[in-house]
Parts: structure tokens; C-alpha cells; sequence
């Protein structure tokens, strides 16, 4: 690649715990005078987009989202926008997360995790009535973004096409978790498929951030519902009941999915929430070849939409 004309856009809800907590560790135990440079400069929250910058040979632009779990789709948002406006030819994108035993033992004293069930084991339930919080993930996932022509020029596997992004804010949400703005975020994400003229009878599957967060998954179903003012949505996809929340995992599902005719039923759904009235995906084969939509509500207030389709 020409490193003078790629950029690097990664998303990172909580950047490098394990450095954090090794150079706050330090600091409290022995004195800030004891603690190691290279510490903080591997624990800020643009350490990963470096690394990768580094490993590349990326010279362009190189930007950190930090947007919880709506940063990964914003990411890629602004990474085509990098290439849409000629800025770049390659733009890099993607998240990374790291889950060590601090971080997760931070989100279960928030409540946020999944609760034990019957079994002794944690599950998470996207959009079910009994859902009790997300199961907590790690992991990256990096996509190569690059004008069409360019990558079948160079014979690449194009594995879905960008056709439109959008950014919104819930100004209702608290700002460790998820508010009631779903009128607000129903409003931006139709703007989003009218700018992009798509019908949302159009939209052939719905890539739903829902992960099993109790808050997160309500905004997350009323905010659909509102956008599709009466019309019956589409098959609702929820990978992040077998992914988890955060990581890059979610982000790979949803290029996948565009193009896949029959995925897999929603893991640890059982019963219908009367309040959403949202059932997902129930693992039929979908025969719809429209843009897929990709859906991501962060807490604190973010929101992030994404629209693909399979390469023509």
C-alpha cells in the first residue's frame, strides 16, 4: 500500500486496561517517579491505531473513536469518508478490546453482565423478555475500505459495499448507560436511509446491535420500531448473543451477514419482551437481497448506523 495515502480509524471503548492498570499500580505502590514511559505511552487510547500505523506502514490520518459500543460503526464511517473524499485510497478501520479480570470485574459491579441462570451459567439474551445484562468480549476485527474499481482492480474478494452512515446522540442517556431518546435516534436514522434512497421496505435484514443489556436493547427496539412508523421490520439479526459486546467480533458478523441467504437463529432468545414486541431472527432463510442495515446504540448517549450491500 501507498502509507502516504492510507488512513487508520479504530474504535476503543476502553483502550489498553492491562497498561492502565499496570502503570496505576506502579504509581500507587512505588511513586509516579518509578513508573516506566513506555507505559503510558502503550496505555492511551489511540495505542492500537499506532501499532497498527507502525505495522503498515500507514501515513495518512489516524484517528481513535471512543464512542463505547457505537464507536466500532463510526470507525467505519469516517474511514469512508476518508476515501469518498479522496483524502486516502486505503483507509483502515475497525475495533479492538481487551477484556482483563479488572474491567471485567468493574461491568459485573456495574450490573452490566449477563446473571447466572438455573445451570450456573451466564447467557445473553438479546431482546428477550428475561434478558439480564451482555456477556463481555474481546478481541479485534480490522476491514480494508478502498473504492471499488481500486480493489476489483487489484482482484480483491469484495465482501460488502458501503451505500450510507450515520451518527446521532441521545441527549436523554446517562453517562454510563442508555436514556429514552428513541424518537430523536428514529428521526437521524431515517434521514440516513432517505439521504442513501432506500425505503425501509427495502432494507432486506436489520444487523442489530442488541447484545442482552436491559436498557440498551429497549432504545435499541424502539428506536427500529419508530423508524419503521408501522411497517413490519425485517429479519432482526443479533450476533452479539454468541459474540459478545465489544471487541471486533460484531463488526465481522455484520459484513458477513450481508451477503449470507441463510444465518443462524438468535442465540438465547426464548420469550418475546411485551414491551419491545420484537422477536429476532428465528433462523428461516432470508430470499430478500436488499441493503442490510447495521444498528449500534452505545451507553452513554452515542448511536451509530451503518448500510451495506453484497458487491455487485
Amino acid at each position: 500500500i501507498d502509507g502516504q495515502r492510507t488512513t487508520v480509524v479504530l474504535s476503543s471503548a476502553y483502550s489498553a486496561v492491562q497498561y492502565t492498570e499496570q502503570l496505576l499500580r506502579t504509581v500507587f505502590k512505588d511513586g509516579p517517579e518509578v513508573v516506566s514511559p513506555f507505559l503510558f505511552a502503550e496505555s492511551v487510547a489511540n495505542a492500537a491505531a499506532a501499532q497498527i500505523a507502525i505495522a503498515t506502514g500507514a501515513k495518512g490520518r489516524n484517528a481513535t473513536i471512543t464512542q463505547r459500543e457505537a464507536g466500532i460503526l463510526t470507525a467505519v464511517g469516517r474511514g469512508a469518508a476518508e476515501v469518498a473524499s479522496g483524502r486516502a485510497d486505503v483507509s483502515l478501520v475497525g475495533g479492538v478490546e481487551e477484556m482483563p479480570p479488572l474491567l471485567h470485574a468493574m461491568l459485573d459491579r456495574f450490573d452490566s453482565l449477563a446473571r447466572p441462570e438455573g445451570s450456573g451459567g451466564e447467557v445473553a439474551r438479546p431482546f428477550d423478555r428475561h434478558r439480564s445484562g451482555f456477556m463481555a468480549a474481546e478481541g479485534s476485527a480490522v476491514l480494508v475500505l478502498e473504492e471499488e474499481s481500486r480493489a476489483r482492480a487489484r482482484g480483491a474478494t469484495i465482501r460488502a459495499v458501503i451505500r450510507g452512515f450515520a451518527g446521532a446522540f441521545d441527549p436523554t442517556a446517562p453517562r454510563i448507560g442508555w436514556g429514552r431518546g428513541h424518537a430523536t435516534l428514529s428521526r437521524s436514522l431515517r434521514r440516513m436511509l432517505d439521504h442513501a434512497e432506500v425505503s425501509p421496505r427495502d432494507v432486506s435484514r436489520i444487523v442489530s446491535g442488541a447484545s442482552g443489556a436491559i436498557a440498551g436493547d429497549r432504545v435499541e427496539a424502539l428506536t427500529l420500531q419508530e423508524a419503521w412508523d408501522g411497517l413490519s421490520l425485517p429479519p432482526v439479526l443479533t450476533p452479539k448473543g454468541v459474540l459478545g459486546q465489544y471487541g471486533g467480533g460484531f463488526l465481522a458478523a455484520a459484513v458477513l451477514a450481508a451477503t449470507d441467504p441463510q444465518p443462524a437463529a438468535t442465540a438465547g432468545f426464548g420469550e418475546r419482551d411485551p414491551e419491545l414486541d420484537l422477536a429476532p431472527h428465528d433462523g428461516s432463510p432470508i430470499a430478500a437481497t436488499g441493503p442490510t442495515l447495521v444498528t449500534s446504540i452505545g451507553s452513554g448517549g452515542s448511536a451509530s448506523w451503518l448500510l451495506l450491500e453484497g458487491p455487485s
